[in-house]
């Protein structure tokens, strides 16, 4: 088998859960859509955030292995390093950043829900 496929390989197996993870966090958010709009859109862009940070580290060990390969790319090899995994952080980070602004973000009132007369006369600080 060849050595750069089983590598791939190995690569994508490891990094399935995440993308189930983030297959199963799109569809979360398409399906509360109508309801906080807001939220789902920024819950959407970070998941595809994540992703996309995902495939530039499934794709950071052929990557390297081009340069290792071709003599002349090698002395570029710790300065593309440097920088795909520059990348990959900077993904993440704006990634947790949306997640952290729909989590935490200040969402339009809305009007209360109805209540029967029964709850409404109660002193409960809760309300339904």
């Amino acid at each position: 088998m060849n050595p750069q496929f089983s590598q791939l390989a190995v690569s994508m197996l490891i990094a399935l859960p995440m993308l189930v993870v983030c297959l199963v966090g799109a569809a979360l958010a398409i399906t509360r859509w109508r309801r906080h709009p807001g939220v789902s859109l920024k819950t959407l862009a970070a998941l595809a955030l994540f992703a996309l940070s995902l495939a530039i580290r499934v794709a950071y060990v052929p990557i390297l292995q081009v340069f290792v390969r071709n003599e002349a790319l090698l002395p570029y090899i710790r300065w593309v390093s440097i920088a795909i995994n520059v990348a990959g952080m900077a993904l993440n980070v704006c990634a947790i950043s949306l997640l952290l602004l729909a989590v935490f973000a200040r969402r339009p009132d809305k009007p209360p829900l109805a209540v029967n007369d029964a709850e409404s006369k109660t002193d409960s600080p809760f309300r339904h």
